[in-house]
């Protein structure tokens, strides 16, 4: 198996999860450093708005992207548990509007990817509509993945795409607590043997974003993204609890949110040994080497953590 893994190499890809696709000078280094040659984009969410199936937040390109695409749907699981949504019809939209936007910004169309976090009651319907879509489109299909529809897979069953993505992040509940939700060794572990039975072809996801929980008298109250431990060095506004844990002592505003004294402000994120361990684990236990390695999101904010090296994305991937 080693030997078979170290045939391929891994191709290195992100994420990009915006309503406005611009890559401004900072992205494009990234790109660039990394030999990033594919981009998985968000082009639109689909959610039942006035009883109806409908796209929201179709993506805007400011820039032109002169890099492949691949555009991503994420769909709520909702729009599977409604019985009443015409599948067959949905598809067709679903794709007619993928290639308005394709058209219209020049981008040649080779794979779709969907991501709706489907459940024992919806997934008849989500495998449905793959089938719709993958019909009407005569693409490949993908389909994001979680742990629990690894582990659990004779129950929640196999979608019928040409390859999944194994979401490895987003392991454990949103506590005021020490605990990491975005990704937790201890909670990976509980899931890891399950991907030697997974009958799928996988390639991988993994997490360089951060965010702040913030709790209000032992309850979460709300989750700021796009935040890091630097928004909190202000010591006449938080007293640190411990290095991404702080109290608030003066009242104030971030994110758009009023903070009142004694708020509890959580950071969570991922640090390089986080990343390690991933890589490490992961390729113990997949049955082949991922053909793309994907880090959820190209953005500024999440990438500074790790561009001390400015190939640190290409050398994760290469790891496998």
């Amino acid at each position: 198996m080693s030997c078979s893994k170290s045939k391929t190499t891994t191709e290195t890809s992100f994420y990009y999860w915006k309503t406005v696709f611009d890559i401004d000078s900072n992205l494009k280094a990234v790109i660039n450093d990394n030999e990033i040659n594919r981009l998985y984009v968000r082009f639109f969410d689909i959610q039942i708005k006035n009883g109806q199936a409908i796209p929201l937040s179709p993506i805007l390109f400011k820039t032109k992207p002169d890099i492949s695409i691949v555009p991503v749907i994420y769909i709520k699981n909702e729009v599977m548990l409604d019985s009443l949504v015409d599948l067959q019809d949905l598809a067709q939209k679903t794709y007619g509007l993928i290639e308005q936007i394709a058209v219209k910004n020049n981008i040649q169309v080779e794979e779709i990817q969907l991501d709706c976090d489907w459940t024992l009651r919806s997934k008849s319907n989500y495998f449905d509509f793959i089938k719709a879509i993958k019909a009407v489109s005569q693409k490949n299909i993908t389909s994001t993945i979680r742990l629990h529809q690894v582990k659990y897979y004779q129950k929640t069953g196999i979608p019928p795409v040409d390859k999944g993505v194994l979401m490895y992040y987003n392991m454990g509940k949103i506590l005021p607590d020490k605990s990491n939700s975005i990704y937790e060794r201890k909670t990976a572990q509980l899931y890891l043997k399950s991907l030697l039975n997974y009958p799928l072809e996988l390639d991988v996801a993994l997490p360089i974003y951060s965010w702040t929980i913030v709790s209000r008298n032992g309850t979460v109250i709300n989750l700021l993204s796009k935040t890091t431990v630097q928004d909190y060095t202000d010591i006449t506004k938080f007293r640190p609890l411990d290095p991404n844990r702080f109290v608030v002592t003066e009242a104030n505003i971030k994110s758009g949110m009023f903070l009142k004294i004694n708020d509890t402000i959580k950071v969570e994120a991922i640090s390089k040994t986080d990343m390690d361990e991933m890589v490490e684990d992961l390729s113990r236990y997949l049955k082949q080497k991922p053909a793309t390695l994907i880090y959820y999101d190209l953005d500024t904010i999440n990438t500074t953590t790790f561009t001390d090296d400015k190939t640190f994305f290409k050398k994760t991937g290469a790891r496998f």
